[in-house]
């Protein structure tokens, strides 16, 4: 899928999922004031900022000892040398952690800006001076699959309100379900949530067994931060990349990334008709198919959603059906409902706001229709 977005310009450089230029001017009219509607993140430790006299200005994933991947434009459009920047390893700028001198930089030599100002060939490799005080993590050179539909986990230490372009520096995660993809960019936006200035060359990880591996880089969106953005897919310029990894990988730095079951077999089982015969534990995001034959039949699934994040299920029907959606906790308690018609897919969401993992149960059954025979949906879930 290709598309393109209505962006604009900020800093030198460029872009609202962008570099931060430290000025609070953008000449942007009035936007939206929570733009990334995130969580502070402490476990990311390979997500840097990138700081120059101090102030952040871009983020990026550091992939071996002595390398970190960020986006071309915070490289050509800042206006540093490498010299000028340093990386910074900490949840806050300024805050405890650990400042690496940078020795060297380069983006992609084939970079350039599009006629709209979208940032082309977005990738830039980051030098270090000395080795990083953590451990890496694993980047896709191999080619990526097609991963639309599936939710992603993007971090930055970029700004938390696009009005007054303050709130930068801290470390925070957002998940996105990627909404479409072409050869270079990945896409997202729901409208509540985003990367913004500051976040540019940040990572957007896919998890498979709680592993996070780095498969893009925060490139450019539009003016509220939560629309629409565009990341650039690390694979695409894998030959680029590799021959300016440095130093020692202690993750493996090409595992190809594969969409993750949701259960071992990808299909739903009986039985499963109550609550409390829910057989079908979903371990990981993904997705599976199941049955619905009469207007009876009801399907359970359980699932433990994590703190802080956000559990998303959709269900895709059959034309001639008209299937329900129903979310519940593990008391029984309703949390999230979906009634739409005949045909139309159902897609409901439910946030984690304890500080623990809460179990909960996804229900689908048949509303009405003809159900004659058997016929399949797809469940989708994530978080």
């Amino acid at each position: 899928m290709s598309r393109r977005l209505a962006f604009v310009l900020g800093f030198t450089c460029l872009l609202v999922a962008s570099c931060r230029s430290g000025s609070s001017s953008t000449g942007l009219g009035p936007l939206v004031p929570r733009i990334i509607n995130g969580s502070a993140d402490r476990t990311d430790t390979a997500v840097v900022a990138l700081t120059t006299q101090g102030s952040e200005f871009c983020s990026g994933t550091l992939v071996s000892s002595r390398t970190v991947f960020t986006a071309g434009h915070c490289v050509r459009e800042s206006g540093l040398s490498a010299g000028d920047v340093r990386v910074f390893f900490g949840t806050t700028v300024g805050g405890p952690g650990t400042s690496v001198p940078v020795v060297a930089w380069e983006a992609h030599p084939d970079f350039y800006l599009a006629p709209d100002g979208a940032p082309m060939n977005d990738v830039a490799y980051v030098t270090l001076g000395q080795d990083a005080p953590v451990a890496p993590v694993a980047w896709q050179s191999a080619r990526l699959p097609d991963l639309v539909g599936r939710t992603v986990r993007m971090v930055g230490y970029g700004v938390t309100n696009a009005q007054y372009q303050d709130g930068e520096g801290s470390r925070r995660w957002v998940d996105q379900v990627i909404t479409g993809q072409d050869a270079d960019f990945i896409y997202y936006g729901d409208g509540k949530a985003g990367t913004c200035q500051g976040d540019s060359g940040g990572p957007t990880f896919q998890y498979a067994d709680g592993v996070p591996t780095l498969i893009a880089v925060t490139s450019y969106g539009d003016q509220t931060c939560v629309r629409e953005g565009a990341n650039t897919r690390i694979d695409a310029f894998a030959d680029f990349l590799s021959r300016h990894v440095t130093g020692d990988a202690t993750a493996p730095a090409t595992p190809p990334v594969t969409p993750p079951a949701a259960t071992a077999d990808a299909t739903e089982h009986e039985s499963n008709n109550s609550r409390g015969s829910a057989s079908n534990v979903i371990s990981q995001p993904g997705s599976l198919s199941g049955m619905i034959g009469t207007e009876s039949d009801v399907d359970w699934f359980k699932a433990a959603v994590p703190a802080g994040r956000t559990l998303s299920a959709k269900l895709d029907v059959p034309a001639d059906r008209n299937y329900d959606l129903r979310i519940y906790d593990s008391g029984g308690s309703l949390l999230a409902a979906g009634d739409n018609d005949v045909g139309v897919d159902e897609s409901l969401t439910w946030k984690n706001g304890a500080s623990g993992s809460r179990v909960t149960y996804i229900k689908v059954f048949g509303a009405s229709g003809s159900f004659s025979a058997a016929e399949t949906y797809v469940l989708t879930v994530g978080w």
